[in-house]
């Protein structure tokens, strides 16, 4: 069935958006977000409406008088499991005070207390009916917070329950404690708190419009796409000494060819030799030009204006800009693999199970889609009401850059699960691109790189933080084993388990890098001056040169 972002790209809240990532249920630890999306709190099981019309009558209002209508969001649940549930209203304008405030209804609608959310706050729900409350979780301190809300002699009760060091904080201030503190003596409510957490049972919120009907199954307006999380995020300022991890979890070969493609295209090993784009050097801009071990030049003009160029198997796959169409070729053959039906400079992420595309209609409607390697089997997955610049797949999601012209920021970030097709928008991401890296992402090992607010960023998937890796933005980043690679301007930067080095600085004519690549633990980089020359050298790990291919 096709699956659609749709009303989920209206991509909310404008400009209110600011922060950073979460896993969803695989994620194991440290996931931050807040919610909106569908079914997982109402309570159709209550029949006396009372409750429900002054609700509805409630809601309407609330937002009638809303400074900000496009920051309200709403739930229901029954947090004490007797009378009426109670009625979630959030604010994500809200400056001063509380942003969740909380209401009961006995013959009217009563407010019974407030909640202040966090940038990292997450509501959770369990299973278990003698936890009816919402359970609480957030990042704070260096801790993992978890926490309990119900409602005792009419008002809200909020306690936290335990909270775990996650980052040696405690041992560094001289505290004398565990990793895992218990602040609670309820052992279940310790036990489903952690369990919500681990399974992703994130409580959903539904977006607040000026009609706002409280149905028995609250019906979710994306169709597959289930929900649409808001992650909120604190940045993380790391100490000079901390900047030097690398490697959360283990990637695939096909991480590091996508990589190549981003910020390495100007060089593709092949059968012995290099394929490189023949624009950057100022001869004819239809042609690639081949170079052997032994240094002898080919010129092949079967590759009309190649934007893209990667190697699959036997066959290398290059962007025929005059038909629109991703082709392939082996020895003299050529053939299609994809023809696109709409925008030119469509994003193509190749993936090991398949080839995933974006298809851009001028009313800004992006299509994604999925097709073999050999062009079979194509398969449309998602229908979004905006414009996709870039997708890529990473495990088990596919990631997005989106750009809103109605926004201020311009672009955002936003990622799908493929397991549940929930949907997640990062606050305050805005991907921003430069002359040679664009506005595209790089992956290792459990982080997400990017440029964002003129600084070299990166995500931390599993803990859910921003970490700004350096001051700068980056012009192409490329990894090799534990090691990162970035360039700014005319100097080449290492980072390691010793930190950040500049390893590199370029002298004499040359202007800058335009494009590190990574091919067996062999490291090239791109070097220009002016518009039309361009040196691509093999270096060491220590950016010395060993040679260079093309000058």
């Amino acid at each position: 069935m096709k699956n659609m972002i749709r009303a989920a790209m209206v991509f909310l809240l404008s400009a209110a958006l600011s922060g950073c990532d979460a896993a969803g249920p695989k994620s194991g630890t440290g996931i931050i977000s807040t919610i909106s999306g569908a079914a997982a709190a109402s309570e159709a099981a209550i029949t006396d409406d009372g409750w429900r019309s002054a609700y509805e009558s409630y809601l309407n209002e609330r937002y009638k008088r809303g400074d900000d209508p496009d920051a309200l969001y709403y739930f229901i649940k029954n947090i004490d499991g007797a009378g009426s549930p109670e009625l979630f209203v959030i604010d994500y304008a809200e400056e001063k005070g509380d942003q969740m405030k909380v209401y009961t209804y006995t013959d009217e609608v009563q407010k019974i207390g407030s909640y202040f959310l966090t940038g990292t706050t997450r509501l959770l729900y369990s299973d278990d009916p003698s936890c009816p409350g919402v359970f609480t979780f957030g990042v704070g301190g260096g801790l993992d917070h978890y926490g309990y809300m119900t409602v005792q002699d009419g008002k809200l009760s909020a306690k936290e329950l335990w909270n775990e060091d996650f980052s040696g904080i405690s041992k560094e201030s001289g505290k004398d404690r565990d990793r895992i503190l218990e602040l609670s003596s309820d052992q279940l409510l310790i036990r489903e708190s952690g369990r919500a957490y681990k399974n992703g049972q994130d409580i959903d919120t539904y977006k607040m419009t000026l009609e706002n009907p409280i149905s028995e199954d609250m019906t979710n307006p994306l169709n597959a796409c289930k929900n649409i999380h808001i992650l909120h995020a604190a940045q993380k300022t790391l100490k000079k000494q901390e900047l030097k991890e690398i490697s959360v979890t283990q990637d695939d070969a096909y991480t590091q060819m996508n990589n190549n493609l981003v910020n390495g295209s100007f060089l593709t090993p092949y059968k012995g030799g290099y394929f490189y784009d023949a624009e950057i050097d100022g001869t004819n801009d239809s042609e690639v030009v081949y170079q052997d071990e032994k240094g002898k030049v080919k010129k092949q003009k079967d590759f009309p204006n190649i934007l893209y160029l990667y190697v699959y198997g036997d066959f290398v796959y290059f962007y025929d800009d005059k038909n629109n169409e991703l082709r392939r070729i082996r020895e003299e053959k050529q053939e299609t693999v994809i023809h696109f039906q709409y925008s030119q400079w469509n994003s193509l992420y190749f993936a090991e199970d398949a080839i995933y595309y974006t298809d851009i209609a001028q009313s800004n409607k992006t299509y994604i889609y999925k097709v073999n390697y050999d062009g079979t089997q194509r398969k449309e997955l998602y229908e979004a009401d905006a414009a996709l610049e870039q997708v890529y797949k990473y495990k088990d999601d596919l990631w997005f850059v989106y750009t809103d012209e109605e926004m201020d920021e311009g672009s955002g970030l936003g990622r799908i699960s493929l397991a549940d097709d929930n949907i997640y928008l990062y606050k305050g991401i805005h991907p921003e691109g430069n002359s040679f890296a664009g506005d595209r992402l790089s992956f290792h090992n459990g982080y997400v790189y990017f440029n964002s607010n003129d600084r070299f960023q990166r995500i931390n998937i599993q803990k859910g933080y921003v970490e700004q890796v350096f001051k700068n933005d980056a012009d192409a980043v490329n990894f090799v084993g534990n090691s990162l690679f970035f360039c700014h301007d005319r100097s080449l930067y290492r980072m390691d388990s010793d930190g950040v080095k500049e390893i590199k600085t370029l002298k004499g004519s040359t202007d800058g890098f335009n494009g590190i690549r990574v091919e067996d633990d062999k490291i090239y980089i791109g070097i220009y001056s002016g518009a039309f020359y361009s040196r691509i050298s093999q270096i060491d790990t220590n950016g010395r040169t060993i040679k260079d291919i093309v000058k």
